[in-house]
């Protein structure tokens, strides 16, 4: 019973932190700020975002919505497709950040101007996600316009590599980092991996992760960019070389990546097998760590900045033992549709009502089954001294 009595507490605490009463006065405070706030912020955003279209646009911009697909609005490339849920959604196009949306030489008021016209072409029913090019030209103005068009700024935290060309990435690793690429280099090798080959081994390697992305825009947008005419990413892949000379090597470490043609070389999705199936071999430790190595090698050979597009804490440790990696600030801006914002809402209050459920199924069926059990003991005991079969 002390384990019922235990949960049924923890679950009054969370209901008190969601919900103030106040008996006497019949007062009801809601707490839940943290389900309601992105609703209540994509409604401001909507006004905000609707009255700089009223008081800017001057002619509206034509947006495919039937497909994925890129376009662009003068300076600012975007991509615009439906996720998994037929929402809209875009962004900046992977392979370029927001740069130089103005004229180095023009006023500052042509240039905000310039700035509020483009983004009052952006269509309203589309959720947006854009992220600045760390050493943005005019960053205070961007800022300035974004936040007064209704987006909100999240600032991230990502690691940038810059090297000039010839140089071996392996010159600032740990030494043991060394160690293990140079291990990898000798057990595995480079093999080319198409768009959807890629896409599908990253939904396989999920397991039973939820991806951040919305992976059919991704794949539907990336395919081009990497087998296009003129490719503007590139997949990087490993295997075993003793299973690759048979036909049947499973891919070990895998990333797509962008070529740099905005100075970036940015490390968009990376993916590594998680589990040995049937006779696979285990998977390789320090596949990645290769991985990693060849487009530190790639980024200098080119002369651009290795980006890696933000980091997981066990990126930002393996960065680290690589060495030369520097951790820089970029601006990021959002706006969240209000109908897409309630879904996600509702999506969220089912959640974390089903754990309740699951929760309470879990104590409950504990305490029934011990019930059950000690029922079944006390019979057997008594059977036992009656000189009965037991029940």
């Amino acid at each position: 019973m002390a384990s019922f009595n235990q949960f049924m507490q923890r679950a009054n605490q969370k209901l008190k932190s969601l919900v103030d009463i106040d008996f006497k006065t019949g007062r009801v405070d809601f707490k839940g700020r943290r389900f309601v706030a992105p609703v209540a912020r994509s409604l401001i955003s909507e006004v905000k975002f609707r009255a700089h279209r009223a008081m800017n646009l001057t002619e509206e911009h034509p947006i495919d919505r039937d497909r994925p697909n890129t376009g662009r609005i003068d300076e600012l490339g975007y991509y615009v497709g439906r996720d998994e849920k037929g929402f809209l959604r875009g962004g900046h196009i992977p392979w370029q950040y927001l740069q130089d949306l103005c004229a180095s030489q023009a006023t500052k008021e042509h240039k905000l101007e310039h700035l509020r016209h483009i983004l009052a072409k952006l269509p309203a029913d589309v959720s947006f996600e854009f992220q600045a090019d760390p050493y943005l030209h005019d960053q205070e103005l961007v800022r300035q316009v974004f936040l007064d068009a209704g987006f909100i700024n999240r600032p991230r935290t990502t690691f940038l590599y810059k090297a000039t060309p010839g140089q071996d990435p392996l010159e600032t690793a740990k030494p043991d980092t060394r160690t293990k690429v140079r291990k990898a280099r000798k057990e595995l090798e480079f093999v080319p991996m198409d768009a959807d080959s890629f896409f599908a081994y990253y939904r396989k390697n999920l397991v039973d992760r939820e991806s951040w992305f919305h992976l059919n825009i991704d794949q539907a947008v990336m395919k081009e960019a990497v087998e296009g005419q003129n490719p503007t990413a590139e997949i990087i892949a490993v295997c075993r070389k003793s299973e690759s000379a048979n036909g049947h090597a499973p891919i070990e470490a895998a990333t797509l990546c962008t070529t740099g043609s905005d100075g970036y070389m940015k490390l968009l999705r990376i993916s590594f097998r998680r589990a040995a199936e049937g006779n696979e071999p285990e998977p390789h430790q320090h596949a990645y760590k290769m991985v990693l190595a060849e487009a530190m090698r790639r980024a200098a050979e080119r002369g651009v900045t290795l980006d890696t597009d933000g980091g997981t804490p066990g990126g930002i440790t393996l960065y680290t033992r690589f060495g030369g990696f520097e951790e820089v600030q970029q601006d990021r801006y959002l706006r969240t549709t209000p109908y897409c914002a309630a879904s996600q809402l509702t999506a969220r209050l089912n959640t974390a009502a089903q754990n309740v459920r699951n929760a309470a199924t879990t104590q409950i069926g504990g305490r029934v089954n011990a019930v059950t059990q000690a029922v079944r003991e006390t019979a057997a005991t008594l059977a036992a001294r009656l000189g009965l079969d037991a029940p």
